[in-house]
């Protein structure tokens, strides 16, 4: 934070230019829109959603584990909150520890059980038509990020039925590279859905025993999700082809 509606962004101490988070981290960060990127639309709803305390939910579905508020930054036409409202918001959410301060930068993370793994299953899965209602249904008091997806229906141009009886399996994955992961299962009895955060593209693909899992589609707002039917232990083979 601030949360940035466009790729720049200008420092009190005189930087003006491409928000740099990207360069200055080891890990992947979200921090602004890159016009146009698949993530824009529930990224940019975010101010939305601030000052409920369940916000920290929908930081779960987007595998935040940290936020890193920036106090050395000028307001602009693009930037209208103040850093006084960020900090406020933050210290409303629940689950929030903030670690330390850095000079100008204050850390706070969500705790590790909070958060989904970037490979995980879900076992229920709710349809809504828009960004906006999927984004109220994450901030419901009884939602749970670890056991739940949420699928806008406007994002998919085919949808299967979510409608059958589904549970988790046991589930472990290897990263091979950032376009391929290995993904391991066992004791599946009934259907589930398995969700890859990153950035949604039908040039993702999940194979199980060579056969391309036909059921793909694009889930809480960003991520890949496919619907996994077969039963008992396999490898499901994931490539971004």
């Amino acid at each position: 934070l601030p949360l940035l509606q466009e790729p720049t962004i200008q420092y009190a101490w005189g930087y003006r230019g491409e928000e740099p988070s990207q360069f200055l981290f080891d890990r992947v960060s979200l921090s602004r829109s890159d016009l146009g990127h698949p993530r824009d639309d529930f990224y940019l709803h975010f101010p939305d959603f601030f000052s409920n305390k369940n916000f920290s939910n929908i930081l779960a579905l987007a595998n935040v584990s940290g936020i890193i508020l920036h106090k050395d930054t000028n307001r602009n036409p693009f930037n209208q909150q103040s850093i006084s409202d960020y900090a406020s918001a933050i210290h409303s959410w629940k689950d929030i520890s903030e670690v330390r301060s850095s000079g100008q930068l204050d850390i706070y993370t969500l705790p590790k059980q909070k958060i989904n793994d970037w490979m995980h299953a879900v076992e229920k899965v709710e349809v809504v038509d828009s960004i906006k209602e999927g984004m109220n249904k994450m901030i419901e008091n009884d939602f749970n990020p670890q056991a739940t997806g949420v699928v806008i229906a406007s994002q998919n141009i085919t949808l299967p039925s979510f409608k059958t009886s589904m549970k988790n399996p046991k589930l472990s994955y290897k990263k091979i590279s950032p376009s391929h992961y290995k993904v391991y299962v066992q004791q599946v009895t009934k259907p589930f859905v398995l969700i890859l955060s990153v950035s949604f593209s039908t040039l993702w693909e999940a194979r199980i025993n060579e056969e391309v899992v036909p059921d793909h589609f694009e889930i809480n707002g960003f991520a890949n999700g496919w619907l996994i039917k077969e039963k008992g232990d396999y490898n499901i083979d994931i490539r971004f082809n």
